[in-house]
């Protein structure tokens, strides 16, 4: 992952998300919540004690990410006020799909 300034930063960071519900169930109430914004293409969530109550949403676009932002911040996801930023890197995903996508132009 590498560094990027805020105009490509297309990862949202969530925290203080439910940490008893599954990780399959946290990610299909993340899909729904934030797949109005814009198309995501991959959501990151972890079952592991230290990461729980943690996911990353990849957008494939600035805007959708930073409006996700703006209107869900702290809006209740499975009972809890969602905490959200930037992520501070670039996701592994978005620039796989910016490779793939420069490859068929």
């Amino acid at each position: 992952m590498e560094a990027a300034d805020d105009t490509q930063r297309t990862t949202v960071y969530a925290s203080n998300l439910n940490d008893r519900a599954s990780v399959n169930s946290l990610k299909r109430q993340i899909y729904f919540t934030f797949a109005p914004f814009g198309p995501i293409l991959d959501i990151v969530a972890y079952k592991t004690m230290k990461k729980r109550g943690q996911a990353f949403i990849v957008f494939q676009d600035n805007r959708a990410a930073t409006r996700a932002i703006d209107e869900l911040q702290g809006e209740l996801l499975l009972d809890k006020p969602m905490r959200l930023a930037l992520a501070k890197t670039t996701s592994n995903s978005f620039i796989r799909f910016h490779t793939s996508m420069q490859m068929q132009s």
